[in-house]
């Protein structure tokens, strides 16, 4: 590819390794060739080795040397977050025992399952199955505690408040379990191979978590009581400071023009924080995702810089027509207008081939022996695996047909191959399972919803606000990484994995807090159970979040695109989620909703 010099500054060898060779035999093959030509007496300057083999391994690398900065960064946050919550040293204490115990088994049972039931967990899951069960553990160890404080605040001695705890709050973290899992499992109607890897892991280091809580952290309490809050004492005066305290910030959900501000104040913001979603790129796992300094990403950017960023992985396009590889003025004609697309940076295939007409055909390099196909290696000016050469790609398939015929070669079959092609197809595939996947996941979150509350309305609209939730948290998460940082667009599994495990969250403290208003409610008015379950449910609930999101936000010490895009999106939006949407929203709307009620006639807003 010449600058117009006539000096040639950089030279790249493509090795073809046995079909059958994994990543680590192909990158071993690489490194064993790079060995014998990068000479102490005769340096060479070889910058390294580089191509999707030597990324993939360096990815698993990258995830397995930081998973255990990870659990260490999630512990600590998770210890910290809930110290102080309950102003308690024990309580952190069985948290984290709860914590570890529920890893140990989560990871075991995926184990299990890897190996019995056969489904596969990626191995650069491991991190987001770390948080995930260090996460949804505390969270429902916070609520049984959360539990056991109200009533040893509201008098009862300790043996009445630990089984009164128990008997009202092991079932609302089952049905919180269940939803997170049944959201994460709704994954496998994907028809995209990863997404459905993701599925079964998740769900099972869910139930693993809840099943750890709900029998460990009971017997726990049971043999502390109320010391588990030392050196605190849960009393009914500091409960209602507390309450006092918060209860300032619920006043306007008391009155239905207050809530409607509310209300429609936040959906707005919402909207608009979702707007950036329109412009969202999806890459799949482009050299940009690695740290800087890494080897493998200098290496590519050295042959970038003496090339194009494309020249890692040219992307193939085959012409198959009987006797194609007769037409050579007609293929050139196909090369030279190839070469005229955007984001093309050059195109090698019939035309560059020097060596004579009988030749060609039996190397087979670009005519294949039969004479029936022809092939095209376009290099394209960007990363192969980012968002910018995807789209080229797109824009180069919707235009070959066309070229093809004002080439004269109509009648030819056309098809595409490499690392770009294989991004393009999951990013579409992915595209097309968004509808599917969404779908199954509100229709799992709906039911269980629907059973517990026993009710339809209320679990419609929470589900609307946990979907519209999702979408602003997208949106924003499209904002940083596709116009603040260098990333070009988000890795294509990000949205889904973030989205599905958001949704089941969103769910899961939204049967928390409406519980609490539901409780408060069958023993006075809606608007003073309002003023009194809110501040105590939202109490718990940003502890919740805070842990949970604390936990996902270690994930980012893994140092890839893929991982920081997730602990961004999962930290942000379950914050937004706690803070904003199930502290404020969902208590607004169920205060619009009594206020209806209450409007057309009907029995109490309980």
């Amino acid at each position: 590819m010449p600058d117009g010099t006539g000096r040639t500054t950089t030279a790249v060898t493509y090795l073809f390794t046995d079909p059958g060779a994994d990543f680590g035999e192909q990158n071993r093959a690489a490194h064993e060739y790079a060995s014998t030509i990068d000479r102490a007496e005769d340096p060479d300057h070889l910058l390294g080795v580089t191509g999707t083999a030597p990324l993939q391994i360096e990815q698993a690398g990258l995830v397995h040397d930081n998973a255990r900065w990870v659990e260490i960064g999630s512990i600590v946050a998770v210890a910290l977050i809930v110290g102080f919550t309950f102003r308690s040293v024990l309580v952190p204490a069985v948290t984290l025992v709860t914590a570890v115990v529920a890893y140990v088994v989560a990871n075991r049972v995926v184990a299990a399952g890897v190996e019995l039931a056969g489904f596969t967990a990626p191995a650069q899951l491991e991190p987001v199955l770390v948080a995930l069960a260090l996460g949804v553990s505390t969270d429902y160890t916070i609520f049984l505690i959360a539990g056991l404080e109200r009533r040893l605040g509201a008098g009862d001695d300790c043996r009445t408040a630990v089984r009164g705890a128990v008997a009202e709050y092991v079932p609302i973290v089952v049905v919180a379990g269940f939803t997170v899992a049944g959201g994460v499992l709704a994954l496998i109607v994907s028809r995209t191979a990863i997404f459905r890897a993701f599925g079964p892991g998740l769900a099972a280091t869910v139930l693993a978590a809840l099943v750890v809580s709900i029998v460990l952290v009971p017997a726990l309490l049971a043999v502390l009581g109320r010391w588990v809050f030392w050196p605190s004492r849960p009393r009914q005066r500091f409960i209602e400071e507390q309450r006092r305290d918060a209860r300032w910030g619920v006043r306007l959900l008391t009155r239905r023009g207050g809530a409607a501000v509310v209300a429609g104040g936040i959906i707005a913001l919402l909207v608009v924080a979702a707007l950036p979603l329109r412009d969202l790129r999806e890459s799949f796992s482009p050299m940009t995702a690695l740290p800087h300094d890494n080897a493998v990403r200098v290496a590519w950017e050295g042959a970038a810089a003496g090339f194009a960023p494309g020249v890692l992985s040219p992307t193939e396009i085959i012409v198959h027509r009987q006797g194609v590889a007769d037409d050579l003025s007609e293929l050139g004609a196909l090369q030279r207008g190839i070469d005229h697309q955007p984001g093309v940076a050059r195109v090698f295939g019939p035309a560059d081939f020097t060596l004579p007409a009988p030749l060609r055909q039996q190397v087979g390099v670009f005519l294949a022996p039969d004479g029936n196909f022809a092939r095209f290696l376009v290099v394209l000016d960007a990363d192969p695996l980012g968002a910018a050469a995807v789209e080229h790609l797109r824009h180069l398939t919707e235009r070959m047909p066309g070229l093809v015929a004002e080439s004269g070669l109509d009648g030819g079959a056309l098809s595409y191959a490499g690392d770009t092609a294989l991004g393009l197809s999951l990013i579409d595939s992915a595209r097309s399972d968004i509808l599917r996947v969404a779908l199954a996941v509100a229709v799992v979150d709906l039911l269980l919803l629907a059973m517990f509350l026993r009710a339809w309305v209320v679990p419609l609209y929470l589900l609307g606000v946990g979907f519209l939730s999702v979408a602003a948290t997208l949106g924003l998460t499209t904002l940083v990484f596709d116009y603040a940082t260098e990333s070009e667009g988000l890795i294509f599994f990000v949205p889904f994995a973030a989205g599905a495990l958001l949704i089941s969250f969103g769910s899961d403290y939204s049967i928390f807090s409406v519980g609490y208003v539901r409780a408060e409610a069958r023993e006075r008015p809606l608007s003073e159970a309002i003023a009194v379950a809110v501040p105590s449910s939202r109490r718990v609930i940003i502890a919740a979040g805070l842990a949970l999101a604390a936990s996902f936000g270690f994930v980012a010490l893994v140092p890839l695109a893929q991982f920081r895009e997730l602990a961004f999106a999962l930290g942000v939006g379950i914050l937004l989620d706690a803070f904003v949407v199930r502290s404020y929203l969902v208590p607004a709307l169920i205060a619009l909703q009594g206020g209806h009620r209450r409007d057309s006639g009907s029995e109490a807003s309980r």
